[in-house]
């Protein structure tokens, strides 16, 4: 059934884009109202970069919810969020590019080691990107799977760019590290088998609370 056929689909389909946008459309209106702060340039870099990973990280989430409450619908969003987090990376790198960039682009990208992470993270998200339709997995088959798994060492080196960004206050990347970490250990063997394990719980939960 399509979603034109079945309004609720519709409706929360229409509401996740809306609230997936949100971001981009706050950073427009405080953009056209100059409300970004004594540093507009670094407030559109800090953003775009920010609700990437954020993306990159729901994303990755989808497999381990689907896998602990059984909602399978919750996966048509995998790709949904793996395309945003690439829209607010090509932001994200656009912004750079264009005010803080210097004559020697190669340099620029490459030159230093939180661009080089970060340049690195983009080229790997970019097949992934360009391949996330339908029509590639059903050419590329199983090399798809393998493909996207570049997904990973993308958001590692996410990471490691703000890490290295920052320097020294890294508590915000600290952050989605080990959120990071622990998506890893709950896609590990070790992770599923507790995921399944806790799935009849969270089963019997919800029933009796319902």
């Amino acid at each position: 059934m399509s979603s034109l056929q079945n309004p609720s689909k519709l409706y929360w389909t229409l509401l996740a884009h809306s609230l997936c946008l949100t971001p981009l459309t706050k950073l427009i209106w405080d953009s056209a109202l100059h409300r970004l702060g004594p540093h507009p340039v670094h407030t559109l870099t800090h953003q775009t970069g920010f609700w990437s990973l954020t993306f990159l990280l729901l994303s990755l989430a989808v497999s381990p919810v689907r896998s602990l409450t059984g909602f399978n619908w919750v996966f048509v969003w995998r790709r949904s969020f793996g395309l945003y987090a690439f829209l607010y990376a090509s932001l994200h790198l656009a912004v750079f590019l264009i005010f803080e960039s210097g004559p020697g682009l190669f340099q620029e990208l490459f030159g230093r080691r939180y661009t080089l992470a970060g340049t690195a993270s983009f080229l790997l998200l970019l097949p992934l990107a360009v391949t996330s339709t339908k029509e590639w997995k059903r050419r590329l088959k199983k090399r798809w799977g393998l493909l996207h798994k570049l997904v990973f060492p993308a958001t590692a080196l996410a990471i490691l760019h703000f890490v290295w960004l920052v320097k020294w206050d890294i508590q915000e990347p600290l952050k989605f590290a080990v959120i990071f970490a622990a998506l890893l250990v709950f896609r590990s063997p070790w992770g599923r088998q507790a995921i399944k394990r806790l799935r009849p719980r969270a089963a019997k939960t919800a029933k009796r609370d319902g």
